[in-house]
Formats: C-alpha cells, structure tokens, sequence
C-alpha cells in the first residue's frame, strides 16, 4: 500500500503555536486555501480511498481532497492529534511557565509521559496502527489519503522507521503537507517528507 500522509491545513492556534490536540479548531483562511492547493496537488494521483481524523480541521482539509476523486472522506477517530488533555490551547512556553518539571519529563519522555489528562506518544501510534491496519484492509495495494495531524505523523513516523519515539520533534510537519510512505514486506519506505511545494507548482502553472 501507498499512503498519503496529510496534515491539515493552518489554524489560529497553529499559526500562534498552540498545542490543538482533540480540540476541534476550524481552518484559518490561510489553511482553508491550504486545502484547496492539496486537493489541486493531489487530482492526478490514482486515489482509491480518504480518510480523516474526525476533528473539523482535518475534515474540512479532507473534503477538498476527496471531491477531486468523487469519494467520500471515511471520518477515523483512530487518525486524531495526540490528546494534549489540560495543556490544549496553551503554548509550550506557557506550559512550561504552568508545569515547569512535568513539562521538562515530558519533552524527555512523551513516549512514557503524558500531559495532564491526556495521552503519551505510545497511545498515539497504538492508535495510529490500528487506523492503518484499517486502511491496508480495506484498500489492499492501493494509494490511500489519510488526512491527520502533525504530532499524529511524527509518532507514527518513528514507529515505522524505528526511531526512538522521544525524537519525533525532529520530524518537521508543517500545515498543509504531503509525507508519503510505501509499505513492503521487509518495512516502509519514506518516499516524501514534509511537500508542502503544491503552493509553488500552481503560481508556476499561473505564469507559464
């Protein structure tokens, strides 16, 4: 199978740094043209199926996808941002500020540690397997979209590729990108990271 891995497009709390989670944040008008411009990128590519993460943000971003392919977006709970429980809405700066030492274990140890009622990095990828699993089930060798969420994509990432799970900051996901990975008997193969040139491609197509 062929998936790709979609991040949603900006919000407010995204542009602000603010740790979103299950918080269900709407598109800003900067991510809502996101989505247009990945649903652009992605008419060419032979999609047999989307998914989404059940939080509007990633949607909404889903939406524009699938109506280039006259699908419908099958909505995944399993495929939703890590849990940030009483940290949601804050930035790490004011988490820090708030929780000093359980903010300082957890940047050390998300894979074991987790914010005030919410969930550790563990439970993301157990979460994120199980969507995947789901996926590869129903869709055989196909391409799939599966549009999630950045800390979403950096967990599973490590988990794929055998990455200590206390590295995913060092995977950078920003809005609106593509991360693509093949899946193959002896493992996945990270074929894209982080594409977020869609933007470019169309001003270059405008000025031909």
């Amino acid at each position: 199978m062929r998936l790709i891995l979609v991040r949603h497009g900006a919000t407010e709390w995204s542009a602000a740094l603010r740790y979103q989670g299950w918080s269900d944040v709407p598109l800003s008008p900067e991510g809502l043209e996101q989505a247009r411009l990945l649903a652009e990128r992605l008419r060419a590519e032979a999609v047999a199926g989307v998914y989404s993460s059940d939080l509007a943000r990633a949607l909404d971003t889903a939406g524009q996808i699938a109506a280039q392919h006259r699908l419908s977006v099958v909505s995944l709970p399993d495929l939703r941002e890590a849990n940030f429980g009483r940290w949601e809405g804050l930035t790490f700066e004011e988490i820090s500020r708030q929780d000093q030492e359980l903010a300082a274990a957890w940047a050390a140890d998300p894979a074991r540690i987790a914010p005030p009622d919410g969930e550790t990095v563990v439970q993301v990828i157990e979460r994120m397997n199980r969507a995947v699993r789901r996926i590869e089930a129903e869709l055989g060798e196909g391409t799939a979209v599966a549009v999630t969420h950045g800390g979403a994509i950096r967990a599973f990432l490590c988990h794929v590729l055998g990455v200590p799970a206390e590295r995913l900051w060092q995977f950078q996901v920003d809005a609106g990108s593509i991360t693509v990975l093949e899946f193959h008997p002896a493992g996945a193969i990270l074929s894209r990271l982080n594409d977020t040139c869609h933007p470019a491609v169309e001003k270059m197509e405008r000025e031909r």
